[in-house]
Formats: C-alpha cells, sequence, structure tokens
C-alpha cells in the first residue's frame, strides 16, 4: 500500500537531531530481543521531549519495534 503525504516537508536540522537521540535509544532498547515497559516509557518520553511526533519518529516506532514483536523478533514485557 502506497501512502500519500501531500504536505509532508523534508526534516530540518533541528528535526534530524532530535531524530538521532530516539533512534539510539530504540535500538538499544531492542538488542537483547526484549523490551520491557520502562524502556518503552523511556522511548515515549524521548520522542515527545520536543512536544512535536514527526512521521519518521512513528515510522521508526512501526519498523523497529512492532514489526519485530509481530514477526516474533522481540518479545516485550508490560509488567
Amino acid at each position: 500500500m502506497k501512502i500519500e503525504k501531500p504536505n509532508d516537508q523534508p526534516l530540518s536540522f533541528e528535526d534530524l537531531k532530535n531524530f538521532d537521540k530516539p533512534k539510539a535509544l530504540i535500538k538499544r532498547a531492542v538488542a537483547d530481543g526484549k523490551l520491557f515497559k520502562q524502556e518503552k516509557d523511556c522511548i515515549d518520553v524521548t520522542i515527545y521531549a520536543d512536544r512535536k511526533v514527526t512521521v519518521e519518529e512513528l515510522n521508526l516506532c512501526q519498523k523497529i519495534i512492532w514489526d519485530k514483536i509481530q514477526k516474533g523478533e522481540l518479545e516485550y514485557s508490560w509488567w
């Protein structure tokens, strides 16, 4: 399925800078194949820290976290 974003703008330098931190945090959190509630909460706080959630950040979470959970490559524990 192709998703079109007619109003999509390229990321600004500031957005790119803010994108690196959550990306690194997500990769560290899932490196051991498990994602705990505390790690997910920390990711959420980091993403919302600038009070702006970008499509790229959501796509990153989808790709690195939720797709891997659905494929069985990542185990999660919310307790």
